[in-house]
């Protein structure tokens, strides 16, 4: 047997003359291959001025002078460069990433070993193909003396950060109590469900519709504050309140509304106010009460019709009640006749009581 199994350091010969070669280059590879510290696992080219004793692994694809000899250690001794091949489960320390590294023969490659407790200045995620592609972990932020566990889904994914633009093409499910959604206090905008972007696709947006019987549901859009101003805009063609939605409350509200159907009515470019009831209450706020209808000019009329069961032929209307000097009178007074009409309707039967 010429060399050890494991290092290939070389033996002495029997009767061998200048045993001191031999033995200097056993002492040699021993200098180069144990404890073994590299200056770099991913230079590809030589460094034009190493230092006695320095190494390096070399590489999947090494050049120059380490042309041929990827994953092998390259150490500068004696002026020269003398090159190691390792053994399947040798290990090495990168200084420059303070990485511990296990070399597989299997593969021939060199991969990071982490085991224990590492500083997080130290422990650093490396590309397996571009080096230059690292990741470092900081948990200065954890309070004193606590252990943080972080369980990865079960899934080849993207991890979410906070401080980065990201586009989330999984369903995500926010289940604490209290979320919070675009809490900025300057200006910008907070896109929800941007809609159907695709002709002939349906994209349902639901906000608090899960609700269940004695529940209660409370959506707000908008800021209560005073002074506070804002504007909610709405731009489907159809707004359908639900059959369970039995009142709307908007106290101080200025509604405009191109036509508005009251009572299962359905108003038009003509009639634009249509109401179904019975009777309809126009009542006071506190004094008199007035109705009133304004014509565009002189010459267009503004008439009162009465007629039952929409009829196609003439109905029955008063004179125009912009110009007509007639006078209309109704009184409201217990026992009184409820509605009075003087020259408004002359020779038209009586008014029958109001409901």
């Amino acid at each position: 047997m010429a060399d050890t199994p494991n290092l290939v350091l070389p033996y002495l010969a029997a009767n061998q003359s200048q045993k001191h070669v031999t033995v200097n280059e056993a002492l040699r590879r021993l200098d180069a291959l144990v404890q073994i510290t590299v200056q770099s696992a991913a230079l590809a080219a030589p460094s034009g001025s190493p230092t006695e004793g320095q190494r390096w692994i070399l590489p999947a694809a090494p050049t120059g002078a380490w042309a041929g000899h990827a994953g092998q250690i390259a150490a500068w001794q004696d002026g020269a460069w003398a090159f190691h091949a390792p053994l399947d489960g040798w290990t090495a320390v990168d200084v420059s990433t303070d990485t511990l590294l296990l070399y597989n023969a299997g593969t021939g490659i060199w991969t990071g070993l982490i085991t224990g407790i590492f500083s997080d200045a130290a422990f650093t995620l490396q590309d397996d193909i571009d080096p230059t592609k690292q990741a470092r972990f900081q948990i200065a932020g954890f309070t004193t003396g606590a252990t943080r566990v972080f369980t990865l889904p079960d899934a080849t994914t993207s991890l979410a950060g906070l401080a980065v633009a990201q586009t989330f093409s999984a369903k995500q499910t926010l289940s604490n109590a209290n979320n919070d959604l675009g809490t900025s206090t300057g200006t910008g905008t907070t896109n929800l469900a941007t809609g159907a972007k695709l002709s002939g696709s349906t994209k349902t947006v639901n906000i608090g519709s899960a609700g269940v019987s004695g529940s209660t549901t409370n959506v707000t859009i908008g800021s209560a504050v005073a002074g506070a101003l804002g504007t909610l805009t709405i731009n489907s063609p159809t707004v359908t309140f639900g059959s369970t939605v039995s009142a709307i409350a908007m106290a101080a509200a200025n509604v405009s509304a191109l036509y508005l159907g009251l009572g299962g009515a359905t108003a038009d470019a003509t009639n634009r106010l249509s109401i179904n009831a019975p009777s309809s209450l126009f009542n006071h706020s506190g004094a008199g009460h007035q109705v009133k209808v304004n014509k565009a000019a002189a010459a267009t009329r503004a008439p009162s019709c009465s007629r039952p069961g929409f009829p196609a032929g003439p109905s029955l209307a008063s004179p125009d009640l912009m110009t007509s000097r007639s006078r209309y009178r109704a009184t409201a007074r217990p026992g009184s006749t409820p509605c009075n009409w003087n020259g408004l309707l002359a020779g038209s039967a009586p008014c029958n009581p109001c409901n």
